[in-house]
This record gives C-alpha cells, structure tokens and sequence, in this order.
C-alpha cells in the first residue's frame, strides 16, 4: 500500500518532464557559414590567333654550265652570277650549277634554256650566229674596247638600245651579256710575230660566223673542228694552231701540246646569261623586280668584270708556269692586221642590212660607246678589280 503511494508522486513528476520538455523553445538554427572564395573563373574567350603564315616556297633553278666546276670561270664568273641573282631573291630562288655539260652540251644550251632542258644558264652566242648576228657587232676585229668590263656594258647598252637586238634574242629572258677575250693565236712548232707568218696556216677554227672570215682575211686557212678536240687537234698536227683565250690553256692543258701564243685584239667572243622564258613568267611579281634591281647592265659588267679576272691570272700562270713562249704583237703588226681585216666591217653591214637590220647604226652606236662608256666600278668585284687599274 504504502509501495503504490510512493508509485503515484514517482509517475506524476516523470509525466510533467515530459510534457514541459515538448513544450520548450526549440534549438536554435546553427548560424549560417559566409561563402569562402571559389574557383576563379575562366575568362571569356577572345578572337582566335591567327595561324603562321606558311612557309614561302624557295623556286629551285637547273643551272646550265659548260666548264668544270674548278675552273677559274666557274669560280669568278659563273658562281659569282649565280650568287647574285639568290641575294636579290633573298632566299627566294636556289640555283643548282650543272657543270662540265652534265646537262648539255655547250653548243645546245641556247636550245636547253628556251626549251626548259634548263631554266637558266650562260651560252656562247656564237653558237647561234644567224639568230644573234646584230650583238655580233662585238665580234667584228680589232674592236677598240678598253676591257672586258668595259666591253660588257656596251653590249647591254645596245640590247637596251635597239628593238631589233631584243628581237633576236626574245626566246629567252636575257640577263646580261658579257664579251669573251680577246682570243689569242695559239700555235705549235711556229712562232707568228708578223702577218706573213700567219700566210697557209691552218687554225682550227671553234666558232662559225665572223671569226672564220677574220680568219680567212688574214691569210688563215680554218678547219671547223669542236672545242673538245683541240687537245688531240693540236697535238697530232692537225691543225697549226688555235684562237683561244689563257684561260683555254689551262683548262684543256693545251700547254702540253702547243709552243707559242701571240697576244692581238683579234676579236671578242660574247656570251649571255638567259632563263627560260615560262620559268621567268613563273616568278612571283615581287621576286621579279628583286632580279630586276640587279639584271642588265650590273649583271653584264659584273661578270665582264670575272671574264676579264680569268684572263689576266690565266695569262700570269701560263707566263710564269709553262713553258709556253709568249708574244705581244708591236702596234706596227696590230696595225697591219687591223688594215687587212677592217674590210670585214664593211661587208658586215652590207649582209645585214640587205636582210633589213640596222647594222650601220649598231656600228656607230657602239663605236661612240666604245669611247665613252665608263663601267661603274661598283658593279666590278673587288676582288676582279686590279686588272682594270
């Protein structure tokens, strides 16, 4: 009894814990956490950048070259040609020399430029004597050229100068022309210091044209017989002699088979420098006028300039280095000769101008220039610079 009374306060005491403990305020809400910073976020996305522009593409050329490659032409003419037209491509063009007529032989490259066979090149025009015959006024005797350099430019000059010169040589894009001599009478077992001793000589004649009729106007008789063959020419007597420059003595070793050269302005040979037409079309807008800079007449004296440095160190080392006998002809026998091949002038307008040309005028012209024409020396390189001192 007394157990179930002390139940009863026990009972009550528990049921009002429980219900003023539903009834008390609830607990309170946990304040709430400031954002923290976040990821930073990517900026937005601008114009693209533009890609690189591509490469240019550097325009490779087959140069056409008839000398071998340590010859000294190569060496001062040639590669010095070369070198010029990549420097005022900067870096648009690249020549590769085919020499020693790897590619053609010397007599086609005229025909190997304009047919594509190469895209440029350096060629003898008197190969192509028809096409060429009113440039050939250079090779009339007895020019009264100062140098080679000199000689070069007047060349250009003429080319510039009249219309009918350019259409001769419009198969191709010209880039310089330049003169080759004067030639030399090379000779075995005879010494020629007079004009009788040239009288029932029979001379190997290399190029057709003026030369053989100089030849045949000083008492020569010329046999027509390729350069290639006027080592075994010479040597088994085929021929008394030969028209070369010194620079032709070293590169065929003819020293080994002649005895005697004689030194007169007998003529000048001429060269040019040409591309391939489609090849020069080609060529983008400004990489033509880069050439342009450079072309024509700075080409021509330039390698005028490198013709003439070949023939004066070739003559040194043939008089210093060989046994070869040299002779300069005295002014009397320059002047004889020159009395007996000046008729050839005359006979050489005539021709022409029957066929319409105007080669009294080229005459003229190129006779004034003759005393006139100054070459720049800037466009000789210094090193070619001593033999026009």
């Amino acid at each position: 009894m007394v157990k179930r009374f002390l139940l009863i306060p026990l009972m009550i005491v528990l049921v009002s814990g429980l219900i003023f403990g539903g009834c008390a305020a609830p607990a309170p809400a946990p304040a709430p956490v400031a954002p923290g910073p976040g990821p930073t976020p990517s900026p937005a996305p601008g114009p693209a950048a533009p890609a690189p522009a591509p490469a240019a593409k550097v325009i490779t050329m087959r140069y056409c070259e008839s000398n071998p490659p340590d010859s000294s032409l190569v060496i001062n003419l040639t590669a010095n040609a070369i070198k010029l037209i990549e420097n005022a491509a900067k870096g648009a063009i690249k020549i590769n020399m085919y020499p020693a007529e790897t590619l053609t032989p010397g007599k086609d490259t005229w025909d190997a430029i304009s047919s594509g066979i190469a895209d440029i090149g350096r060629t003898d025009l008197h190969y192509k004597p028809g096409m060429a015959s009113l440039i050939a006024v250079m090779n009339l005797p007895f020019m009264p050229v100062k140098n080679d350099a000199q000689a070069s430019g007047i060349l250009w000059k003429l080319y510039e100068e009249f219309p009918e010169i350019r259409d001769q040589l419009a198969e191709c894009k010209v880039l310089g022309l330049n003169t080759v001599g004067p030639y030399w009478l090379l000779t075995k077992g005879k010494q020629v210091t007079k004009l009788e001793d040239l009288d029932g000589m029979v001379l190997m004649n290399i190029k057709p044209g003026v030369p053989s009729d100089v030849m045949r106007s000083i008492g020569v008789r010329p046999e027509d017989i390729p350069f290639y063959e006027c080592y075994q020419s010479l040597e088994k007597g085929v021929v008394d002699g030969i028209f070369a420059g010194p620079m032709a003595i070293m590169v065929f070793r003819l020293q080994e088979v002649m005895d005697y050269y004689t030194a007169a302005p007998f003529w000048q040979g001429i060269e040019c420098q040409a591309m391939n037409m489609d090849t020069w079309n080609s060529l983008p807008a400004d990489v033509q006028r880069q050439l342009d800079a450079v072309i024509g007449e700075q080409m021509s004296v330039q390698c005028g300039g490198g013709w003439g440095e070949t023939e004066w160190s070739s003559t040194a080392i043939v008089e210093e280095e060989t046994d070869v006998v040299h002779n300069y002809l005295s002014d009397a026998e320059v002047a004889k000769l020159a009395d007996v091949a000046m008729p050839l002038w005359q006979v050489w307008v005539d021709e022409l101008e029957a066929e319409g040309l105007p080669a009294q005028a080229v005459l003229d012209r190129c006779l004034e220039l003759c005393e006139t024409y100054v070459p720049p020396m800037e466009w000789i390189l210094p090193e070619h610079r001593r033999w026009t001192q």
